[in-house]
């Protein structure tokens, strides 16, 4: 006896063709909005890794020459200067402008640190209060310097969650 075999149909209906059209769409649409997403996570937190480095060596290079000087000769929010050990001056400024902070020693001009938004400087005696808070000070009696400055960058054009802040406090040695 011969068993007969089922014909079998070779195309596809219009109603499979637009529900696996429909199914690629949303796929499709799935990864790449995906990738859009991880690629802008990448770029912040490469930003916030690159601005926390440059930050860091910024109040490494401020910190070390600060402790070494003799003395504070002015002061401002925005400016101090220094005498240092070879009693040449070195100052410290916040360029708003170019958004940058700058030393200037016996060697010239550098500029530390780019894309600084606000930079706030401070001064205190050495003995802290009860509260563990220190006291206000006059320039020849300023022995803590606080530093407190913010960074930012674009990603694509837009400050979006690139800001950092720093603050440290920086004892005069001398």
């Amino acid at each position: 006896m011969k068993t007969q075999l089922y014909k079998t149909n070779k195309g596809m209906t219009l109603v499979e063709v637009m529900f696996t059209v429909a199914i690629s769409t949303m796929v499709l649409c799935t990864v790449v909005s995906s990738s859009m997403y991880f690629s802008k996570s990448f770029v912040t937190v490469s930003n916030y890794t690159d601005m926390n480095q440059n930050n860091r060596n910024v109040i490494d290079t401020m910190g070390k020459r600060i402790r070494q000087t003799k003395s504070l000769i002015s002061f401002s929010p925005t400016k101090l200067t220094f005498k240092d050990i070879d009693s040449n001056t070195l100052t410290y400024s916040y360029d708003a402008l170019n958004k940058q902070i700058v030393q200037m020693d016996s060697k010239g001009t550098n500029v530390l640190l780019r894309g600084c938004d606000s930079l706030n400087f401070q001064i205190f005696q050495r003995n802290p209060s009860n509260q563990f808070t220190f006291y206000p000070a006059t320039t020849n009696t300023a022995k803590i310097v606080s530093i407190t400055w913010k960074t930012s960058r674009d990603i694509c054009g837009e400050k979006i969650n690139t800001e950092d802040i720093q603050t440290a406090k920086v004892v005069i040695r001398n």
